[in-house]
């Protein structure tokens, strides 16, 4: 038993060895344990008022779990094999820094007032939630993680592997950021398929989110049941695919430069600043349909279920290009402010279609 005192916020408690083996440990201020490569086990509880340090090539789920006031900084350093907290309850006030020689893998890890990062091998995590900023880095595989919650920025990102992230949570009102970039990997956002959409698929935030999804080598994936806020930047060199379920949906720039893009829209309004694609690509939306302007290599489909199709909005020059054939099929209205390019034009519209002048169609 090793026990620094409580009360008067000035104790510590140090330990250094390969390898450490204690009863109990409590502190009214910092705690240091540093095992070397070798196994860290407290039999009974850690309590700490302070600061955290770990390091060691393994932990037991009691030194994982401290209790206390934890008001300071959290720093774990796994230094052997896999970082594999299951079961263990990883809760601090501070900030909580994470790294693991191998992979990490587990349930939560929660700051109540600071900062969550993760870095490892590879990653598969339940939950990050953190107050300022949550991130996870995977250096030479991928990361998964099941939820994330930060107030001002949430980030992803894996060198060798996919970026995996399946609930996104901003809750701080005003400019936040989501970010999931592979390199050599895809990019997964929300469930595994559109099939396995829940109502715990969502992008929620409180105030405006700059969202960001990329990938070097691989393709993108989201499948979300609402998105809250638009998603600015899609890029990948393979396909991109997008089913949102419900609520309005707005898209900045969608792009896959290798392949083609796959737009299921919600049963609300869909508008999407900027489409471009390689290959044949489809926008099939629920409610009203804005597309502002797009560049694709072959064809390109635009259908709404319920609503209308429109084309442009007020900034003239805008541009539908097609190198292909484009099909509209509307239920109701079909109106534009851009022009249409392309090889083919089909057109379906329920109550009327209105066309510009300058638009360059070789066959309707």
């Amino acid at each position: 038993q090793l026990d620094a005192g409580t009360g008067l916020g000035n104790g510590a408690v140090s330990v250094t060895g390969q390898a450490i083996a204690l009863g109990s440990v409590a502190s009214d201020g910092d705690v240091t344990l540093s095992g070397g490569t070798g196994q860290v086990t407290v039999a009974t509880s850690v309590i700490v008022a302070g600061d955290y340090s770990l390091t060691g090539g393994g932990f037991s789920t009691s030194v994982l779990s401290p209790y206390g006031a934890k008001t300071g900084a959290w720093i774990i350093d796994d230094t052997a094999g896999d970082f594999d907290f299951t079961g263990a309850a990883m809760e601090y006030f501070g900030d909580i820094t994470l790294t693991a020689v191998g992979a990490a893998t587990g349930g939560e890890i929660v700051s109540r007032t600071g900062d969550v990062s993760v870095e490892a091998d590879s990653g598969q995590i339940d939950a990050l939630r953190g107050v300022g900023e949550v991130k996870a880095v995977a250096r030479a595989g991928g990361m998964a993680v099941g939820e994330a919650q930060a107030i001002d920025r949430i980030e992803i990102s894996t060198d060798g592997g996919a970026a995996k992230l399946g609930r996104a949570v901003l809750y701080g009102t005003g400019a936040s950021a989501l970010k999931l970039h592979a390199v050599d990997g895809d990019v997964l956002f929300g469930a595994a398929s559109p099939g396995a959409i829940t109502t715990t698929n969502a992008l929620v935030s409180n105030g405006l989110a700059a969202v960001d999804l990329s990938s070097t080598t691989g393709k993108i994936d989201v499948n979300l049941y609402r998105a809250s806020s638009p998603l600015a930047n899609i890029q990948a060199p393979g396909a991109v695919t997008i089913k949102v379920a419900v609520s309005d949906l707005s898209i900045g720039s969608v792009v896959s430069t290798g392949d083609a893009v796959r737009i299921t829209g919600p049963t609300d309004a869909l508008t999407i600043n900027q489409l471009t694609a390689a290959l044949s690509s489809s926008v099939d939306g629920g409610g009203e349909v804005r597309l502002v302007s797009a560049n694709v290599d072959q064809d390109l489909s635009v259908r709404s279920a319920t609503g209308g199709l429109r084309f442009g909005d007020a900034t003239p020059g805008r541009v539908i290009d097609v190198a292909g054939s484009l099909s509209l099929d509307a239920s109701t209205d079909i109106t534009q402010q851009a022009a249409l390019r392309a090889d083919g034009l089909g057109v379906s519209a329920g109550t009327g279609v209105v066309l510009l002048g300058d638009n360059q169609v070789s066959f309707l």
